[in-house]
């Protein structure tokens, strides 16, 4: 892989994340080059973030993007306890698959004073889920995202303490589950015009849903974008009512 370029933007616009409440919160993105060869739709027409307004600030990012030191010194400086979705585009840097580990530590410990969350479709060998279970034993989240809710199941039964989302198919309700029987809780800012990361984060636990590593069960987001009926048709693949 190239070398990971990174964007961070706080206060964040973006409507899923904080900006449909107001509520402050930080988004950042990280180059096309941490994408890994295991997420299905890399350089596909189906990917959400090829798709979307966020391509074009991902275009900036991997052409004038900052690297990595000043990405964590920016992030020691947000402020303390705001919610913060890391990769709204982009993937963890890596080394042919192989996440890395010192780069991704020094994400967790300079957004350590935050509510911070990601997601992953890197292959999950036993290196790569030993590295995010040190992420999370740190306090950041990095769920593990399925292709489908069959995927999702085989992921569990693999790794029954994985924090794992999928995409769910156009139409799903608030509650589904997976082929296995397993809880599906979709995402209340997909069907919640007062609902975003920020506001999710006001609970007992402090935290979005996302960022509850514990949290029990599967968060499913409904597909958005120019490609969101293809991508609801893969979805659909495994989906159960």
């Amino acid at each position: 892989m190239g070398i990971a370029k990174f964007g961070l933007t706080f206060p964040t616009g973006n409507r899923k994340v904080g900006g449909k409440t107001g509520r402050l919160a930080a988004t950042s993105i990280t180059s096309r080059a941490s994408c890994p060869s295991a997420c299905p739709f890399l350089g596909k027409t189906d990917c959400y973030a090829e798709n979307h307004w966020s391509k074009q600030v991902w275009n900036r990012v991997d052409d004038a993007g900052i690297h990595l030191d000043e990405f964590v010194a920016r992030l020691r400086l947000l402020p303390k306890h705001i919610v913060w979705r890391h990769n709204v585009s982009g993937d963890l840097p890596h080394t042919n698959q192989q996440l890395d580990a010192k780069s991704l530590m020094r994400i967790v410990r300079a957004g350590a004073h935050l509510r911070g969350f990601t997601y992953t479709h890197h292959v999950l060998n036993a290196v790569n889920v030993r590295i995010l279970r040190i992420a999370r034993a740190n306090g950041f989240t990095v769920n593990a995202s399925a292709n489908d809710a069959a995927h999702a199941d085989r992921i569990l039964d693999e790794h029954p303490d994985m924090p794992v989302v999928t995409i769910v198919p156009t139409g799903t309700g608030k509650h589904s589950t997976t082929p296995a029987g397993r809880k599906i809780v979709t995402c209340p800012a997909d069907y919640r015009d007062d609902w975003d990361c920020a506001r999710c984060g006001e609970n007992a636990k402090g935290l979005p849903l996302c960022a509850q590593a514990d949290r029990g069960y599967l968060i499913g987001f409904i597909p958005k974008g120019a490609r969101k009926k293809s991508v609801s048709t893969r979805a659909t693949i495994g989906a159960s009512a």
